[in-house]
């Protein structure tokens, strides 16, 4: 099956279009590059902990993933 491409399109020739020309790779059911991932039809950005509050207080929320061993991992 093919896989929708077409947030992924929108949000790096669009939303993202002023850092220039980005790639995005399959990953994790998604979309993702060293700074941001696109899965279940949401952009995640990497953060660091002053932004990660700021986003947490907009109701954001990050991605999360399971582990092989069952155990829950953050972006």
């Amino acid at each position: 099956m093919a896989r929708d491409t077409s947030f992924k399109d929108y949000i790096l020739g669009d939303v993202l279009a002023f850092l220039g020309k980005l790639r995005a790779k399959a990953m994790f059911g998604g979309y993702g590059n060293f700074v941001a991932l696109i899965a279940a039809g949401e952009l995640f950005t990497k953060a660091n902990p002053e932004l990660k509050a700021k986003y947490c207080a907009l109701g954001c929320h990050p991605f999360s993933y399971s582990k092989k061993d069952g155990s829950l991992a953050e972006m």
